[in-house]
């Protein structure tokens, strides 16, 4: 689909019958009109001001954030990102994540998935992007969640006054 938008003649040319004018002028685009590749929809969740976000737990713990996304197609796929600029780790322990999808562990998930902290590295920032493939149109919420590798010692995911953001991003397949 090729389309020519400028300040003058607003839509000056729709070639290959995928989009008409009428389409433009009426909002009737539907994703299936676009290409692959398509950003169809993005939703985000940022918090500028975070709180300590804490667990001494040694099994997967949830951050206590999400993102959610329904999909239009089962032909998309989902690109999830996340960035946090700050865990914490003490000295005696380490800190594992993995993204979660629904509740479950996102397919091919390691150990590592979303990020490690190792017993020598105070601070250090988790950046994460991923695929998944819907299996239908049903609602999809991503969070991640985080451990401590000793029982008993706290690990920080997010130290307070960070930020923490997680996108999910619908792209036609």
């Amino acid at each position: 689909m090729a389309l020519e938008l400028n300040g003058t003649t607003g839509v000056s040319l729709v070639q290959d019958g995928v989009v008409t004018a009428a389409d433009l002028a009426s909002g009737a685009i539907t994703s299936a009109a676009l290409p692959a590749g398509s950003v169809l929809q993005v939703q985000s969740t940022y918090v500028a001001d975070t709180p300590n976000i804490t667990t001494t737990s040694s099994t997967l713990q949830p951050a206590g954030y999400s993102v959610s996304i329904t999909p239009t197609s089962v032909d998309s796929t989902i690109i999830i990102q996340m960035f946090n600029p700050m865990v914490y780790s003490t000295p005696s322990t380490y800190t594992r994540g993995r993204m979660y999808v629904n509740g479950s562990q996102m397919t091919g998930a390691s150990s590592y998935h979303l990020g490690y902290q190792d017993v020598d590295g105070l601070y250090s920032s988790w950046c994460f992007a991923g695929t998944y493939t819907p299996a239908s149109l049903a609602e999809l919420t991503f969070e991640p969640y985080f451990q401590s590798g000793s029982n008993g010692t706290s690990v920080r995911f997010s130290y307070g006054d960070s930020s923490l953001a997680l996108i999910a991003m619908e792209v036609a397949g």
